[in-house]
């Protein structure tokens, strides 16, 4: 009865994937990991451990989580609209950077996805799929 079951989901799985429906593009899931030394933004050192959107490293490029706290921060001005993050750079800057706590200290590494959203950076898109260093999505956030 169970190898029934299996064979008839089996069935219907290879019929749906054969049938040419158009398919989602799969998530590509990376390994990061928090950085072992100093990083230091405009003056302030940043404080992986126990941040809820630490920087990150992939492939040894440190990644900045664009919240709107960190993009003001940084001059930047990002805006979600419409599936689409926008950013764009700012004269000012915020000098305080706002960051949220969390109770529990993060873990060394972690898994996060190539953004598939769409990304538009000083009026450019962003073609995420043929970046040698792609935009990633880690805790909801993208991080570039």
């Amino acid at each position: 009865m169970m190898k029934t079951k299996k064979l008839i989901a089996a069935t219907v799985l290879s019929t749906f994937l054969l049938t040419g429906l158009p398919s989602v593009a799969l998530a590509q899931n990376v390994t990061v990991t928090l950085p072992n030394f100093p990083v230091t933004l405009n003056g302030m050192e940043m404080v992986p451990k126990y941040n809820e959107y630490p920087v990150i490293i992939y492939k040894d490029i440190t990644y900045i989580p664009m919240t709107y706290n960190y993009g003001t921060f940084l001059g930047l001005a990002p805006n979600w609209a419409d599936n689409t993050l926008t950013v764009e750079k700012v004269t000012s800057t915020n000098p305080d950077l706002r960051w949220y706590k969390k109770k529990e200290p993060n873990k060394n590494q972690y898994t996060a996805v190539v953004s598939t959203a769409n990304v538009v950076v000083n009026g450019k898109t962003i073609q995420n799929s043929k970046e040698p260093y792609p935009l990633l999505q880690f805790r909801d956030i993208t991080y570039f």
